[in-house]
């Protein structure tokens, strides 16, 4: 994995956890956009990942040619 793509699945990890605590604590419509915002930060790593692979086969296509 690239460093942002690492980037944004610690993020999404860190905001999944805390959204966990405050649905424990009763404090659900917290919860609730954290744990949006936890998918939406794995969803750009995807995103991330994606574009280095399509980056990478691009390059070894060049260097074939």
């Amino acid at each position: 994995m690239k460093h942002l793509t690492k980037i944004f699945v610690v993020i999404a990890i860190l905001s999944f956890l805390v959204s966990v605590y405050f649905q424990t604590t009763h404090q659900e419509s917290s919860g609730i956009k954290l744990m949006l915002a936890a998918i939406m930060f794995m969803i750009c790593a995807f995103i991330s990942r994606n574009n280095d692979r399509r980056k990478k086969e691009r390059d070894m296509q060049n260097k074939k040619k």
